[in-house]
């Protein structure tokens, strides 16, 4: 079993495995066709994990396998809602 402080890699695109990458909430944004307020909720009902660093107040940022595989699952819009939020 990983520890959750040891390095993650994925494969992306079938190239070499790489460390997971961690994203700014602006380009997870971006990547789902959503606000970054948005990002927020989903943070604060438990659908994405947000990444802090160690002795770093405010830093903090996303997992990009965790961004994939929400966008994978189809469920970047967990509140069912049928019209998407305009940008």
């Amino acid at each position: 079993m990983q520890n959750e402080q040891d390095e993650i890699t994925i494969n992306i695109a079938g190239g070499a495995p790489e460390p997971d990458r961690i994203v700014r909430r602006s380009e997870v944004a971006r990547m789902l066709g959503r606000k970054p307020k948005t990002i927020d909720r989903l943070v604060s009902k438990g659908v994405l994990r947000k990444v802090t660093f160690p002795r770093c107040q405010r830093a903090a940022g996303f997992r990009l396998n965790d961004i994939q595989t929400l966008i994978a699952s189809g469920s970047s819009n967990p509140q069912g809602d049928p019209a998407k939020e305009q940008q």
